[in-house]
């Protein structure tokens, strides 16, 4: 996650280490390889990914080849933990996984990075892998996490919050007749005049508020203002990038779509078609989708967009959510959440198998990273004598 506030590990003990690393994804870690990079001492979060659905060394090398493809790009990181969590039977766990994390610890020790602690967690125990991987009771991981020091509470970013049934019958009644109003405008022109607000305005000023007190109405002009992949595009970008990037986007897409009316084409065919003749006009937002860009967002931003689309979503039963629902999941992306991303665009998926948008942020979800998530490197702290040399200097 970008801007990640590092968690100090003094690894007193084995089991703190490992009772301590789920918090350190901040997803469920069921049935999950979890690998927590280290800079020193420090580690700001960890990497998880899902066991594989096959016992074979080639799907061994393909979870170890994308672990370590992620571990390359933090510039740093000098040292690993490792744990496996599993709902089997600790036995059966060591069993169906000694293999794959033989051969996954070979290859991130192969690539130079120390193993500082290696684990399998299962459903009734757990065991050190660099030491014998003899099973252990489960009490000595809980009473580790009791001993740790308590974390800030915050809000659920990889699930969506509780359902208010009296806000979402308001926010679905909203969501029908704006979509009624809008379908109106859209037949009759200026004859039926429907207000129209400005959607870069409208989401700034939801977002400059706490997202767990924004109203019915707003929540269903998050979703009926999203309604075109362009449209969530804008989302996505004024969430991460500020209203000003937003503003360049969805002139250039209303830009666009005008002039594939006049050309009688979609306005995917136009942009391809600009792009086969070098036109690399809207090149700047592509990558910035794509998660490669310099530019770097705010933690606090990306958090506040995936409550509020979230709150939006869970309080809408209608279809026209499915767009806000693929913007939820790149924000998930966004902040480094991929199977909540990917479990949030299934969901879209589920509503709206058709949608256009879901199967090209699933893709991005699968193969890409946002560069701003191996940004993850913590400053050390400043020790007692270079803070007292730094005060003289002040002085």
């Amino acid at each position: 996650m970008p801007n990640a506030k590092p968690h100090i590990q003094r690894n007193a003990s084995t089991a703190e280490l490992i009772a301590a690393m789920p918090s350190f994804t901040g997803v469920p870690v069921h049935n999950s390889v979890v690998v927590a990079p280290f800079w020193g001492k420090l580690t700001s979060s960890a990497l998880r990914i899902d066991l594989p659905h096959e016992h074979t060394k080639s799907a061994y090398q393909r979870h170890a080849g994308a672990l370590l493809a992620h571990l390359s790009r933090l510039d740093g990181c000098d040292r690993v933990a490792v744990a496996v969590y599993t709902d089997e039977s600790y036995d059966a766990a060591l069993r169906g996984w000694e293999e794959m994390l033989n051969h996954l610890l070979e290859r991130i020790h192969g690539a130079g990075f120390h193993i500082a602690e290696a684990a399998i967690v299962a459903a009734d125990g757990w065991g050190c892998f660099l030491d014998g991987a003899t099973k252990r009771a489960l009490a000595e991981l809980e009473a580790a996490a009791s001993r740790a020091p308590a974390l800030p509470d915050r809000p659920a970013l990889h699930t969506l919050p509780p359902v208010d049934p009296e806000l979402m019958r308001t926010v679905s009644r909203h969501v029908v007749t704006r979509v009624l109003i809008d379908m109106e405008h859209d037949a009759f022109g200026s004859l039926h005049p429907a207000p129209h607000p400005e959607p870069i305005d409208h989401l700034e000023r939801a977002l400059a508020g706490d997202p767990d007190r924004v109203g019915p109405a707003t929540l269903a002009r998050i979703i009926t203002l999203m309604q075109s992949e362009g449209a969530v595009d804008r989302t996505v970008l004024q969430i991460v990038f500020g209203k000003d990037v937003a503003a360049a986007s969805w002139e250039l897409t209303l830009a666009t779509r005008e002039r594939a009316r006049r050309a009688g084409c979609e306005p995917a065919t136009l942009l391809a078609r600009d792009y086969l003749q070098g036109d690399r006009t809207g090149e700047r937002f592509g990558w910035m989708l794509l998660g490669e860009t310099d530019e770097r967002p705010s933690a606090a931003r990306l958090r506040k967009g995936a409550l509020l689309l979230g709150r939006a979503i869970a309080h809408c039963n209608m279809p026209e959510r499915v767009w806000a629902m693929c913007a939820l999941g790149w924000i998930r992306w966004a902040l480094g959440l991929t199977a909540a991303a990917e479990e949030m665009l299934d969901s879209a998926e589920s509503v709206n198998p058709d949608n256009t948008m879901v199967p090209v942020y699933r893709t991005l979800v699968t193969h890409c990273i946002p560069a701003w998530i191996f940004d993850r490197a913590p400053q050390p702290a400043l020790n007692r004598a270079a803070r007292r040399a730094a005060a003289r200097h002040r002085k």
